[in-house]
């Protein structure tokens, strides 16, 4: 299943240009409950085309994250901020905060200024459900059933100290809760909770300033919106021309991508045979098992042991078999921690 990104932002912010840069014409319009612009987000990736070229495979499939956003809602004044738009927010794996900082001013600083107020009024609509919530777990804990009463009290307590301390810093702490409370928050949908992007959307001449500012930030990417949403028009060569004249890395779908796998703690693990080499989404930290899983139910089901050996490795010796033949092919287990961009081969029962 491809994670799905939010873009949230301010009615200035651009998050239409940011969108269309990111993801080009590939767009499609939803109108199942609100009307919804939804894309791919794909992972640009040139060891996995080289991987396919080793390897033999007849095609190529990129990692990508599925990309959407509702024209005419956001926050702050005058945003459109309905009941209906902030359900489908909290059904979202990842937010894309979109800000538009002002020329000529410290870029650092405004895109942080602007992401803690986005953030502070997200913390107010979390705060509105963990009230209605803990005022449901008090009654529960007090005129419920005396057998559900003492779990009804503990949930009265979690959702207090999480609105405790939403209301003090609009960030939640995921990591001082136990996995149970973490559980028991998460049918929530907590803003607060979900893992973070910010995208600078610039003017063309304050993009290189703000890619240099940026560049050693964690889950930050800058886009300069109204020109990069032309350039997927261009002739590869003049789409190229056009983002060195930027002075800006890559591509939007590039650096956007970054920023979110950045934000949400995740890495890139690679299959590849004669019919196709496939990047794969994995937790910072995922096994081999938890790989195989990724991949279809079934090869974790009867998973009993993989090949792994970093892509760089399967590239300079032309192919796993070679590397299997020179003994630098490792053989691991279920609990095997894969490293970014990892290559693996899957051996399960039949």
């Amino acid at each position: 299943m491809q994670p799905t990104v939010a873009l949230i932002g301010r009615p200035d912010s651009g998050i239409d240009q940011v969108f269309d840069a990111a993801v080009g014409s590939q767009v499609v319009e939803s109108r199942d409950r609100m009307s919804r612009r939804i894309g791919a987000l794909g992972l640009p990736d040139c060891r996995l085309t080289r991987l396919a070229e080793v390897m033999g495979s007849q095609s190529v499939v990129q990692a990508q994250f599925t990309l959407w956003h509702f024209p005419g809602h956001g926050l702050g004044l005058g945003a459109d901020i309905s009941p209906a738009w902030l359900g489908e927010l909290r059904t979202a794996d990842v937010l894309g905060f979109v800000v538009r900082p002002e020329s000529g001013v410290d870029v650092e600083t405004a895109l942080r200024s602007s992401t803690d107020d986005l953030a502070a009024e997200l913390a107010l609509w979390d705060l509105e459900v963990l009230e209605g919530a803990a005022a449901r777990a008090h009654e529960r804990a007090t005129k419920g059933p005396r057998l559900e009463r003492r779990e009804a009290q503990h949930s009265f307590e979690l959702l207090n100290r999480t609105r405790e301390q939403l209301a003090a810093t609009a960030v939640l702490d995921l990591e001082a809760l136990t996995p149970d409370d973490q559980r028991a928050l998460r049918g929530f949908g907590l803003f607060a909770a979900k893992p973070r992007a910010v995208i600078a959307n610039v003017a063309d001449f304050d993009a290189p300033a703000a890619a240099r500012v940026t560049a050693n930030l964690s889950a930050f990417a800058i886009v300069a919106g109204d020109t990069e949403a032309e350039i997927w028009s261009l002739e590869p060569d003049d789409a190229q021309a056009f983002r060195e004249d930027l002075g800006v890395p890559g591509t939007a779908a590039d650096r956007v991508g970054a920023a979110v796998m950045q934000a949400a703690g995740l890495h890139v693990f690679y299959t590849a045979n004669r019919a196709a080499a496939t990047a794969w989404l994995l937790p910072v930290g995922g096994t081999a098992l938890e790989a195989a899983a990724t991949i279809h139910s079934d090869f974790a089901q009867r998973f009993i042991g993989a090949d792994v050996a970093p892509c760089d490795q399967v590239i300079a010796a032309d192919g796993l078999a070679q590397l299997r033949a020179a003994g630098r092919l490792q053989r691991v287990g279920r609990d095997h921690v894969l490293a970014d961009r990892d290559v693996l081969q899957i051996h399960f029962s039949r």
